[in-house]
């Protein structure tokens, strides 16, 4: 019964965010925080993906929301979300490397997880889709699927499949898992992805069948148009053009192709960019002169701009490093303090434990103890009382000293010289009461053997 149930959640709120032209993701996020449904928790994140995806500062600001939130609630599965979304974040700016790292932490994060399946597919199925070596994409995507134990969330993993199989003249292969990823789209009704009528598009296009390709891909085309996605648009258009371009129809890849210029993210320059080129051409050899010179001075706007906007996100970058900067060595200074505590902590306990054994051990009046042992002990007190204060004062030395080596070693010196004049008075003070302990003890069993042998007498 909860299996069923949690399957009536999923399906009603993708039908119901299906249907609407802008996602919520205030409501997204209200719910994410709410949910108690590890599985409804896990497609609410990819939805939190879609609603954020037109907007880069929006993206960018629910990476950091995500993390922050897992941070604080103590709950991995946001903060691997969070890391994942960071690595969407930068390759859509150009970062690989940040990106790489962001995967990184994700993965990190994700293997220490207990029930981790469903987010480790998650890092597979991104590994996957950044992959250009085709046997490694197709080890990534299915490593993903192997482990993935969310259903509704297969369907991403088995397209990815079926793209990099057609990306290699497989269409067969192409063909099998774009159906199993279609027979989950229609068990769970999702009608919010122009992927999949793309890739059957793709796929019936390279099986010589123009007509059901084009149904696809037009239906590709209703999808994006009811979502508004960019991604949507992105998939629909390209699927659009192929097709015309396939049939060297340039005047429908000519409409396509200028639709581009409709797309508003900093992202999307670089495809308005390169689908000026494909217009400038094709009003150059149409003898259009004035669409020709609008279009050339839009590529060399484009470019110039493009360069700009290399700047600005440059700058952007600096300031998410920085950014990033500062919380690592805040996790780093935490780690620092906790570690410092965990010390302490062990240092009192030992002291303890060493100090309740000297007392037992001068206290007893049955066990005769050598003064070395004593002296020994004492000795290991010393050591970790000059341990325990070091510890404790290490943060006072080292504001004090501005991180100075040789000052720290004076200060320690200085610690150690008032230490040690006690020790030296302790163990004279036990060892005195040691032999005094002992010479009753011995003067005890002396007078109990002398009885012994007098009432034996």
């Amino acid at each position: 019964m909860p299996k069923q149930l949690n399957l009536f959640i999923i399906v009603c709120f993708i039908a119901l965010q299906s249907t609407a032209q802008k996602i919520n993701t205030d409501s997204l996020w209200q719910l994410v925080t709410t949910t108690k449904n590890d599985s409804f928790k896990f497609n609410l994140f990819q939805k939190i993906d879609d609603a954020t995806e037109n907007s880069l500062d929006e993206t960018y600001a629910y990476c950091k929301k995500l993390v922050e939130h897992g941070e604080k609630n103590k709950d991995k599965s946001f903060i691997v979300f969070g890391y994942r979304l960071y690595a969407s974040f930068y390759n859509r700016i150009g970062n690989y490397i940040k990106g790489q790292e962001a995967l990184v932490k994700a993965t990190t994060i994700a293997e220490d997880m207990p029930d981790n399946g469903n987010y480790l597919s998650l890092i597979y199925n991104s590994k996957g889709t950044r992959e250009n070596d085709f046997n490694k994409k197709i080890e990534f995507l299915k490593k993903g699927i192997s482990l993935c134990k969310d259903e509704f969330f297969k369907r991403v993993l088995f397209y990815n499949v079926s793209t990099g199989y057609l990306a290699n003249n497989q269409v067969d292969s192409a063909l099998f898992y774009a159906q199993k990823s279609q027979e989950i789209v229609i068990k769970y009704h999702d009608t919010s992805s122009s992927y999949n009528p793309n890739i059957f598009g793709r796929i019936y296009l390279k099986l010589k069948q123009p007509e059901i390709a084009f149904a696809y891909f037009k239906r590709a085309l209703q999808i994006a148009e009811t979502t508004k996605l960019l991604s949507n648009y992105t998939v629909a258009y390209n699927g659009l053009i192929a097709y015309f371009t396939e049939f060297h129809n340039m005047d429908s890849v000519l409409v396509y192709q200028k639709k581009k210029f409709a797309f508003n993210t900093p992202d999307a320059y670089a495809s308005k960019v390169a689908a000026s080129n494909f217009v400038y051409n094709y009003y150059l050899q149409n003898g259009n002169k004035d669409s020709v010179i609008k279009y050339l001075l839009f590529n060399k706007q484009g470019n110039d701009s493009l360069n700009s906007l290399k700047k600005i996100q440059d700058l952007k970058q600096a300031q998410i490093n920085e950014e990033l900067r500062q919380k690592d060595f805040a996790f780093a200074q935490q780690a620092s303090t906790e570690s410092r505590n965990r010390n302490i902590q062990l240092a009192i306990t030992a002291i303890a434990i060493l100090s309740v054994i000297i007392l037992f051990l001068l206290l007893s009046r049955s066990i005769l103890v050598s003064h070395k042992v004593v002296e020994f002990l004492s000795v290991l007190v010393l050591l970790v009382v000059f341990e325990f204060i070091n510890l404790l004062i290490h943060p006072f030395l080292e504001s004090i000293t501005h991180h100075s080596p040789v000052l720290m070693l004076l200060g320690l010196v200085a610690i150690a010289s008032l230490i040690i004049p006690l020790h030296h008075r302790l163990e004279h003070w036990t060892t005195k009461k040691l032999v005094e302990k002992n010479k009753a003890i011995r003067l005890a069993n002396a007078k109990k053997t002398i009885k012994e042998i007098e009432s034996s007498n």
